[in-house]
């Protein structure tokens, strides 16, 4: 399969994205991206099986940067524009290293990682002090952290990204996933693994390195397209 370079896909990225990507020596995107940044870029429901060292957390970053760079309003300090779960510690330190350069330099943000290790009460206060318009994490913390403090406002969430969605379920942690989507606004764009049963709730992505047959049967009800990626053989 022939690779798209990054400043061919449509809708176009930000000169900022594409500048960063040319000095971290990426021209080309993978099959993943190529899929998935077209179709969640234009906010369409997406489920990826891709396998690990295919691209699909810039997969996933880079949309989530284009939504939040076109917001006509820039967020404020307390305002939630974007929330990432994975599994854990080590997978969250891990999109935030690649999420931390593109967020920064093309929309001005800093992420916030939230996982355990640290005291939660302090990282209430880095929020509240250094602002939360996007937050990286395990479910667990953040969890904590949305049930420690009532000023976050959530209803300026555009995208809710689930990374390694069927390992969130296989591990337990699905008993905090549904609760922290049935408080989000409505018209929110949701990027990840489970069905959480809200009408409002529309856009998903299935971000995983094994689309088990579990996690198929929660997305079958959501008309959702499947991109199977393994090596370079795309399916959709």
């Amino acid at each position: 399969m022939q690779q798209l370079e990054f400043k061919d896909l449509v809708p176009a990225l930000a000169p900022a994205s594409l500048a960063l990507l040319a000095r971290q020596n990426f021209s080309k995107a993978t099959p993943v991206q190529a899929a998935t940044i077209p179709l969640l870029s234009n906010n369409k429901d997406v489920a990826v099986d891709a396998c690990t060292g295919s691209g699909k957390t810039l997969a996933f970053v880079l949309p989530l940067v284009e939504i939040l760079n076109k917001l006509e309003t820039p967020l404020k300090r307390l305002q939630v524009g974007a929330i990432i779960i994975s599994p854990t510690r080590e997978l969250s330190k891990q999109i935030n290293d690649v999420a931390y350069p593109f967020l920064e330099e093309v929309c001005g943000i800093v992420p916030k990682l939230l996982v355990g290790g640290t005291d939660p009460l302090q990282d209430v206060h880095r929020l509240r002090k250094e602002g939360a318009q996007v937050l990286i994490g395990t479910p667990g913390r953040i969890h904590d952290i949305m049930e420690r403090t009532k000023d976050l406002e959530l209803k300026s969430l555009e995208v809710l990204i689930l990374d390694e969605a069927d390992r969130l379920l296989s591990m337990g942690f699905s008993k905090y996933v549904p609760p922290l989507a049935g408080s989000l606004a409505a018209g929110l764009r949701v990027v990840g693994g489970q069905k959480l049963r809200a009408a409002s709730i529309c856009n998903w992505m299935f971000a995983s390195g094994t689309l088990c047959q579990f996690a198929l049967v929660a997305l079958h009800d959501c008309c959702l397209p499947v991109v199977h990626v393994c090596g370079f053989s795309l399916c959709r």
